[in-house]
């Protein structure tokens, strides 16, 4: 199990090292809920409760929180909380880890999923 965590760990940083430089925007809102929409040609951070993500992002997009549900886009996406579904679009790899985790049939997932959880249901 150690030696998982470990293989997990190195291809997150390698994998972060191979992505071009991106300007970073960060929302926090670490106790109510977050919506988050728009375009944005950065990196985008969210932690918060409840948090919807409805956003366009070129760059890493990163959501932790209790319940998170993925609407919007991106090349690369890290997720972690306790319930999670996502229904967006990830271009290239996702990252997931949480209690609940639901990949809905509308999700497209360009290439790689690494997903750590206790219940998972895939239904792309």
């Amino acid at each position: 199990m150690r030696k998982k965590v470990l293989c997990l760990i190195s291809i997150l940083v390698v994998s972060l090292l191979m992505i071009s430089n991106v300007a970073a925007k960060s929302v926090i809102d670490a106790d109510g809920d977050l919506t988050v929409k728009g375009n944005y040609n950065a990196s985008h951070f969210a932690f918060g409760n409840n948090i919807d993500n409805k956003a366009d992002i070129d760059g890493i997009s990163l959501n932790a929180g209790n319940n998170i549900n993925i609407k919007g886009c991106s090349p690369y996406a890290f997720i972690a909380g306790n319930t999670i579904s996502i229904n967006g679009k990830v271009e290239k790899d996702l990252f997931v880890a949480g209690n609940s985790i639901n990949i809905g049939s509308d999700a497209k997932i360009g290439r790689d999923i690494y997903i750590a959880g206790n219940d998972v249901k895939i239904n792309v």
